[in-house]
């Protein structure tokens, strides 16, 4: 919840004057993040950038040339979270416009809420694929893993990169979305839709023994949605008619 210095609401002169010493005892990051006038309830977050006036908007109607993809951190007892992304190329924004977050889900009712999902946000019509985190893909004796059933059923799931420095490389990537460009907007805004990625995502801390990295013991489950969803590697092909051969 932002609180502001100005709010109509201001505390009584004793406490303004403590938060006003605070703010100047603040690390030079936090004190850069506040010169807004805006203080976030979450002290030590690894995106402190993060600010809902600008990260966040109203849900709109996604133009049929723009490219949409899911990114999914799968689960059972743990919440499985899928999102669902589409790609602005004139600003070379991403915005994040749908979101799937819930326990319990046997991966054939996991795909068939990510199909119903594709079809409520997309149409019928537009093709959808996604990358999911690699162990989804593990056999756990049904014939292969959770991914491997719902791509039986339509879900055109990939196994995300695995290995040493990608947490690390994803969470770059979104930081790296979250900055504000030239144009005074940031490379990435989220649909207020997608509720538990905008709760979650800036209340994640640091792991206290890995200072590059986010915590494990967290609710990180969305926004390792999104940086797999963010991290995906694309393998475009383009047809080009040669006149005159």
């Amino acid at each position: 919840i932002p609180v502001t210095l100005k709010s109509s609401n201001a505390p009584p002169r004793t406490l303004l004057k403590t938060l006003r010493q605070s703010f100047v005892s603040l690390p030079a990051r936090e004190r850069s993040r506040s010169s807004s006038d805006r203080w976030d309830v979450y002290a030590g977050a690894v995106f402190a950038e993060w600010n809902p006036r600008i990260h966040v908007c109203d849900p709109f109607a996604v133009p049929n040339e723009w490219d949409v993809w899911r990114g999914a951190d799968d689960g059972f007892a743990a919440p499985a979270c899928v999102l669902w992304f589409t790609h602005e190329t004139i600003y070379d924004r991403v915005y994040v416009i749908g979101e799937l977050y819930r326990t319990r889900m046997t991966p054939e009712e996991m795909a068939d809420a990510v199909l119903r999902m594709d079809t409520q946000l997309l149409g019928p019509m537009r093709y959808v694929d996604g990358v999911i985190d690699a162990a989804s893909f593990a056999d756990v004796g049904m014939g292969g893993g959770r991914a491997n059933v719902m791509n039986r059923q339509g879900c055109r799931w990939k196994p995300s990169a695995k290995g040493a420095g990608s947490r690390i490389a994803g969470k770059s990537a979104i930081h790296a979305r979250l900055a504000v460009r030239d144009d005074g907007y940031p490379g990435m805004v989220v649909f207020r839709t997608c509720r538990n990625l905008i709760r979650t995502l800036p209340a994640l801390p640091y792991d206290k023994h890995n200072v590059e990295d986010i915590a494990s013991d967290c609710e990180d489950h969305a926004v390792e949605a999104l940086r797999i969803g963010l991290t995906r590697k694309t393998n475009r092909s383009r047809t080009i008619q040669l006149v005159g051969v």
